[in-house]
Parts: structure tokens; sequence; C-alpha cells
């Protein structure tokens, strides 16, 4: 996944991206992980892809992107992975409650 702070990219720069034959073009995650940055915290971002871009970066196939499947893979994901963090705080809260028996 490429990340740029412009949306598909400065057209200047789609040429590079391309030739790094990303499977996604985001822009919102640069925010945000500029902003956990800068409040020193960790983030993490889901994303649900639901922009089609052509050859040169232009949105041409509008009527086909699937947001609401989009939104569907990443609530999935996101559930995923909650729950293996959950299952491995549980584990490790066991774990320290034995050791300190």
């Amino acid at each position: 996944i490429v990340t740029t702070n412009t949306f598909p990219s400065p057209p200047s720069l789609f040429a590079q991206v391309r030739a790094q034959k990303p499977l996604a073009i985001d822009m919102e995650t640069s925010a945000i992980y500029q902003t956990a940055w800068m409040f020193g915290t960790k983030a993490i971002v889901i994303r649900g892809i639901s922009n089609i871009l052509n050859e040169f970066g232009e949105e041409d196939k509008t009527q086909k992107t699937d947001v609401h499947g989009s939104a569907e893979n990443a609530a999935r994901i996101l559930l995923h992975l909650l729950d293996k963090l959950i299952h491995s705080h549980i584990i490790t809260c066991a774990e320290s409650k034995k050791e300190s028996l």
C-alpha cells in the first residue's frame, strides 16, 4: 500500500507509484500515523479499499466501487484482530497470576 497526502497521488509522481506495483493507494492513513507520531503514541489502521483507479490514477469506475463490501471486510478483520488481542491478553494475565501464586 502506498500512502500519500493527496488523492490519488501527486500526478507528477503517479508513474513512480505505479512502478512499485502497489495493491492500493491511501491518503487518510498518513494523517493518522503522523498524528500518532506527534503525540508519541501507537496507531494501527484497518482499511476497506473501495475505489478503483485506472492506469493513469483516475477514478473512472466509481459506479463499480463496493463501499459496503469494503466496510464489511474491514470490520471482519478488526473483529478478528480484537479477538486475537483479547485472547492473548487473557492468557498473559492468567500466566502472570500463576507466577504470583
